[in-house]
């Protein structure tokens, strides 16, 4: 069933940046993602995780937003005052995922990468899987991306919807 893909793919990405800034993750190793349509946020590991949200919140910190205290599961949240708004969610630091041999990027941008969560508080919401756990592509960060599996050629090919057109999840028809 094509709507039950649980965990069916693993992808590589290549490297990650801010910005056209790439972070080094410190083992030089690709970083392997899960694509999961159960887990409604992205997990990376502990080591991967750790440089990923200080290089955001460096970022966040240089565009003004102010931190505020966080409710678990997350541990970076910001005053929502403070957070600027942009044609695509939230005006929040841009991560990039590189994919290997294709030279495209998977942006996680501020609609998907940011949770209003109580007045006022907006999280982040990449969150830390713990040590040696493999990475997953979390539902929120996946939203309003069309994802195509060609199972014959072991690819992936995604489509941001933000980026091609007024055409979102909630608007689309097949």
């Amino acid at each position: 069933c094509a709507l039950c893909i649980f965990f069916l793919l693993v992808h590589t990405v290549l490297c990650v940046s801010f910005y056209k800034e790439k972070v080094k993750r410190g083992s030089g190793k690709l970083l392997k993602m899960r694509i999961s349509t159960t887990e409604p946020f992205t997990k990376l590991s502990h080591q991967v995780y750790v440089v990923l949200r200080d290089k955001f919140r460096e970022k966040a910190e240089q565009m003004g937003m102010q931190r505020v205290a966080s409710p678990l599961p997350f541990d970076t949240c910001y005053n929502e005052s403070s957070v600027g708004w942009a044609s695509k969610g939230y005006n929040v630091p841009i991560i990039k995922l590189g994919l290997p041999g294709s030279g495209r990027t998977w942006d996680v941008m501020g609609y998907n990468s940011m949770l209003w969560v109580s007045p006022g508080v907006l999280c982040w919401t990449l969150l830390d899987a713990g040590y040696n756990k493999t990475s997953v592509l979390g539902t929120l960060q996946q939203q309003d991306h069309l994802l195509e599996f060609d199972l014959s050629l072991k690819t992936l090919n995604f489509l941001d919807f933000y980026q091609s057109s007024a055409t979102s999840c909630s608007n689309f028809y097949f």
